[in-house]
């Protein structure tokens, strides 16, 4: 189960309320994605939720942009047992980098990269 910043905004759906109600109705992790553009709001961010959810309930979804890649890094240094997911990956080398920094998966988005015209099954045998 998985969150994501933009569909709740679209819902109008407080996304801590959504948080809630997801954990209510399983004992699987949620990944949940994170807001902020910056390294800084990123990271403040996995911590809060990292701090009101708990990382046993909780996957912290971070894109893997440069700031994204950053904070990845500096929460697997913080601590190797959060699971952290890289998302919005469009190419093999973003998701290398994104395992590197410590990411534990990766979501490369086929549909998007479709409509980049980046063939999505060559970048996945590439992040393979």
């Amino acid at each position: 189960i998985t969150t994501n910043p933009t569909i709740l905004v679209k819902e109008k759906c407080n996304r801590q309320t959504a948080i809630n109600r997801i954990l209510e109705h399983t004992d699987k992790q949620v990944f949940v994605q994170t807001v902020g553009f910056t390294y800084e709001e990123i990271l403040a961010d996995a911590r809060m939720l990292l701090a009101t959810f708990g990382k046993e309930k909780i996957a912290i979804k971070i894109p893997a942009h440069e700031a994204g890649i950053n904070v990845i890094d500096t929460l697997k240094k913080e601590d190797k047992t959060i699971q952290i997911l890289g998302t919005a990956i469009y190419s093999a080398d973003q998701a290398i980098a994104a395992a590197l920094a410590g990411a534990d998966f990766v979501a490369p988005y086929v549909n998007r990269m479709s409509a980049a015209n980046i063939d999505p099954f060559k970048e996945i045998a590439g992040m393979r």
